[in-house]
C-alpha cells in the first residue's frame, strides 16, 4: 500500500476516534461535548496552480450539536 493510501486511511481512524469521544481529548483543550473532527477528502481549486488541490488540513474541528445516533449510522464519520 502506498503512503499518500495509507495516510488516508490513518486520517479516517482518526476522525472516527475523536467523534467517539476517546482518550485523544485528554491531550486537547476543547470542550469534549461540543466538538467534532470532520475529515476532509474533496480537493479546491488552488489560483496559484490553476487546479484543484488538497485541503492543507486533512482533520479540522467544528464546534456544535450532531446526534450521536447520527454519528452511529455513518460510522462516526
Amino acid at each position: 500500500m502506498n503512503k499518500a493510501l495509507l495516510g488516508k486511511k490513518e486520517e479516517l481512524n482518526y476522525t472516527q476516534l475523536l467523534n467517539q469521544k476517546t482518550t485523544f481529548w485528554d491531550k486537547l483543550p476543547y470542550d469534549i461535548d461540543n466538538t467534532f473532527a470532520i475529515h476532509i477528502n474533496n480537493h479546491k481549486y488552488g489560483k496559484i496552480n490553476e487546479a484543484k488541490i488538497p485541503a492543507k488540513a486533512d482533520i479540522y474541528f467544528a464546534k456544535g450539536f450532531v446526534n450521536y445516533d447520527f454519528l452511529q449510522q455513518n460510522n462516526f464519520n
